[in-house]
Formats: structure tokens, C-alpha cells, sequence
């Protein structure tokens, strides 16, 4: 079976005529690079989940060579290869021989699935169930993996991510037009991720399909390509900025971003490296790129925070002030009401109302968003949805000038 990432080659097959009395099978194998180099420093490691108390690994030397052992016949082993700049490649191997084989694998440069940045996504469930196809997708169960995977696109279906995770499942278990499809869409989506272009190909090439394998490989090659150049620039740029080349750092950090979009650390750069320039404008718009790429990093949101304060931006403050209550919760918060205030004050009921509803999701209990919620309700001519907003003043705020009105309206609805 043809697997996504590595491209196994059976080199030999041979049957032992005296076998070791601690193992029944052996497997030699090398580990190359895609242009064939062999791989030193790999780190190779069987296991079964059919035999608990299993387990052998090894390492590549100079040539790329590695040995295992296995115990029985007739059983299921998964080999984990890992190194330091390479994609992690999980193999599944039905063992039913006694003796030894050789094998060859090609390790593909870059991240694994599970060492890719997040998903780009702010609904918690659809990261949730990428977060658990990942889990399924390591331990080799590609049709639990291909159902959280789905799941999570149905909860967000321009999440690139879940779309190019879902097309590896599909080339593994031989899906092949929909493996290409799923690349396809998740390209479409804006993915920069070689992981998609390379499953475009390989379910190109699975299908026969010879024009749309080609044109699938040079886009393949450019996307690797672009990515290895962008991390190139990037650390020029770290080497400018650690001699206090600020601009030419910032310049650097921004050319790697224009190459790969998707290298989040670039973006931090360009923020960090304009806060120090005074660009303010540039590190908000910077560690937005950075919060698409990776919602929640902490870095990202007090850039984000701290340049829309000085830029006097509301819209993009208040949603700043949202990501920020994680991290600075009382702070955001107060921030929010008053922005909230703001818009009440210059008349903007619509917008001072969704400001005070979304306060009140962070803040349920917090009196004078309930007071002027209601306020806006009544101005509005929505007073059935005032009502509850104003009943919680009661509770909340007794003995003060809110209160009195409050009390005045309630009885003027009866």
C-alpha cells in the first residue's frame, strides 16, 4: 500500500534458516532525503498495540542504516521515524514473515501534521475535533481521523488546516481523487503548507492522471521552495535585528512573509521589529496575521492590544480587548465598558448594544452593562428585551441612581 510522506522501495526478502531465539522478524532498513542522501540521527521506534510490553528502536547512522526486531508473526507494528527539520512519518507494518526484510524510506523535510501551527479557526469545536483527528491520524486510525477531520470543516469550512489533514487520510487509505480534491480545496482556501501540494500530487499520481501530476509537482516544488527561501530570510532577519539592524530586520521579516504567509514567527518579527521603529499601524496589522495563523498567542494579542490602543482604533480595539480577557481579564474587560460607553455616548445604539451583549458573555454579572444594555433596549423599541437587563439592575446595583430608573421603567411596562 502506497502511504502518504514516505515512498517505501522493497529492496530484499530473505528467509533466515536459523532465527535468534528473541525474534522472529528483522527489518533493515535506510532512511533518505527526497534527492536519495541517506539520513543520519533518525530516530526509529516500533511498537504494537498488540503486544503490550514491546518495544525497540534505533538510530540512523552515517549511511541511513537502521535495524529493528520483532517478537511475532501474523501482528501489526508501528514504526515512528523522527528527526530534527523533517516531518514525522508514522508507518503501519502487517508483519507475517519469519526472517528479514529491508525496506527504504524518504523523510520529506518541514513539520509534522502535529508540529503545524494551529488551526486558524475561532470556533472551539472545529479545533477540537482537528485537535482529536491529529490524535487519531498518529495512532495510524485513519477512518477516526478522516471522521474529525470532516467534523471539523463542517464546523468551519474555510479552515485550510482540516482540509489538508483530511487529504493526507485519504491518500493513506488510497481515496486518491479525494485526497487530490480535498488538497485542491484546502490550496484554494489560501494554504501555503507544502504537506497540500504534495498530497495534490500524490493523489494525482495515484489516479494515473500524468498532465495533472506534472503541473501538481512544479507547484509542489515552488511551495517547498518559497517556504525553505522564506526561512532563509527570516533568519537573515534575526541576525539583523540581533546586530540592532532594525530596519533592514523589519524588511527582511516582511520579504520571508510575502514568500510564506503561513510563517507565524515571521509575523511576530515584523510586530516586534516595528514596535521598536514606532510602526504602529504595521505591528497591529502584523500580529492580526499572526492571530489568524495562531488565534489565542499570547504575544500576538498584546501587540494586537497594545498598537490599536495608540492607534485610537475602537472597531479593531474592542476586538483586541476580547482576545486579551484570557491573559488580562479585569483590564479587558474595563476596556470593553468603556469603549461600550463610548458608543453609546455618540449615539450609536446598534453598535453600543452588541458591545454591551458581547461584555456580558466575559462579564454576566457586570451592573452597568445590564443598566444601559437596557437603556438601549428601550431606545430601540425592543422593551421585552430590556426587561431582564433592567430586573438584574435590581439585583445588582441597590440604592443608586440606576437602580431608581430602572425601578421607574419596570413599572412603566406594567
Amino acid at each position: 500500500m502506497k502511504r502518504l510522506i514516505a515512498t517505501l522501495f522493497v529492496l530484499i526478502l530473505a528467509c533466515s534458516s536459523v532465527m535468534a531465539a528473541t525474534w522472529v522478524g528483522r527489518l533493515t532498513g535506510k532512511v533518505l532525503d527526497p534527492e536519495g542522501n541517506p539520513l543520519e540521527g533518525v530516530t526509529i521506534t516500533a511498537t504494537s498495540p498488540d503486544i503490550e510490553d514491546y518495544g525497540d528502536s534505533d538510530t540512523t547512522d552515517k549511511r541511513g542504516r537502521f535495524r529493528v526486531e520483532f517478537p511475532r508473526q501474523a501482528v501489526a507494528y508501528k514504526l515512528v521515524f523522527q528527526k530534527e527539520g523533517f516531518q514525522t512519518y508514522y508507518h503501519w507494518l502487517d508483519w507475517k514473515i519469519s526472517g528479514t526484510a529491508s525496506e527504504s524510506f524518504t523523510l520529506h523535510p518541514g513539520e509534522s501534521l502535529a508540529g503545524g501551527p494551529p488551526p486558524a479557526s475561532l470556533s472551539n469545536d472545529a479545533i477540537q475535533a482537528f485537535n482529536d483527528g491529529v490524535k487519531a491520524y498518529e495512532e495510524g486510525d485513519w477512518e477516526e481521523a478522516g471522521k474529525q477531520f470532516a467534523l471539523s470543516i463542517e464546523h468551519d469550512g474555510k479552515l485550510h488546516q482540516a482540509w489538508t489533514a483530511l487529504a493526507m487520510v485519504r491518500q493513506n487509505q488510497e481515496r486518491f481523487q479525494e485526497a487530490a480534491e480535498a488538497a485542491e480545496t484546502a490550496i484554494r482556501l489560501g494554504s501555503g503548507d507544502p504537506l497540500a501540494f504534495r498530497t495534490r500530487w500524490e493523489g494525482y499520481r495515484s489516479l494515473g492522471d500524468d498532465a495533472k501530476a506534472a503541473q501538481a509537482l512544479e507547484s509542489f516544488q515552488d511551495a517547498t521552495l518559497r517556504t525553505d527561501e522564506a526561512k532563509k530570510l527570516q533568519n537573515q532577519a534575526i541576525d539583523l535585528r540581533d546586530d540592532g539592524d532594525m530596519e533592514g530586520a523589519f524588511g527582511a521579516f516582511r520579504e520571508a512573509t510575502s514568500l510564506d504567509p503561513t510563517l507565524k514567527s515571521a509575523w511576530l518579527g515584523i510586530a516586534t521589529s516595528g514596535l521598536e521603529l514606532g510602526r504602529t499601524a504595521d505591528v497591529a496589522d502584523a500580529a492580526e496575521a499572526l492571530l489568524a495563523l495562531d488565534p489565542g498567542n499570547e504575544h500576538g494579542v498584546r501587540l494586537r492590544y497594545n498598537a490599536c490602543l495608540e492607534l485610537g482604533d475602537e472597531a479593531r480595539l474592542f476586538d483586541a480587548m476580547i482576545e486579551l480577557v484570557p491573559f488580562e481579564p479585569e483590564a479587558a474587560k474595563k476596556g470593553m465598558l468603556s469603549v461600550a460607553f463610548g458608543s453609546y455616548d455618540k449615539g450609536e445604539m446598534e453598535l453600543a448594544e452588541s458591545r454591551f451583549e458581547k461584555l456580558l458573555e466575559f462579564d454576566p454579572d457586570q451592573p452597568l452593562a445590564h443598566y444601559y444594555q437596557g437603556l438601549v433596549k428601550m431606545n430601540t423599541g425592543t422593551p421585552a428585551e430590556a426587561k431582564p437587563h433592567l430586573e438584574r439592575v435590581l439585583q445588582l446595583m441597590p440604592d443608586t441612581r440606576e437602580w431608581s430608573v430602572a425601578s421607574e421603567l419596570l413599572k412603566a411596562m406594567e
